[in-house]
């Protein structure tokens, strides 16, 4: 079950990260590039953040 709820979270992640891509390769440009990493910057540390916060909580360790 655990596992289910991690897959659907990733998917959901790479789902907002391909609908950003696709929104920015219309226009194009170098100065896209920015924007693009922090996209996927941004994805990183969620999903960081979301494993380190749930290995807390099912551990019973208090935040």
């Amino acid at each position: 079950m655990l596992f289910l709820f991690y897959f659907c979270y990733l998917t959901l992640v790479l789902f907002v990260i391909t609908v950003f891509d696709f929104n920015k390769m219309g226009k194009g440009g170098v100065e896209n590039f920015a924007s693009n990493y922090d996209i996927y910057h941004q994805a990183f540390e969620l999903m960081i953040l979301f494993f380190y916060f749930n290995y807390l909580i099912f551990n019973g360790k208090k935040i």
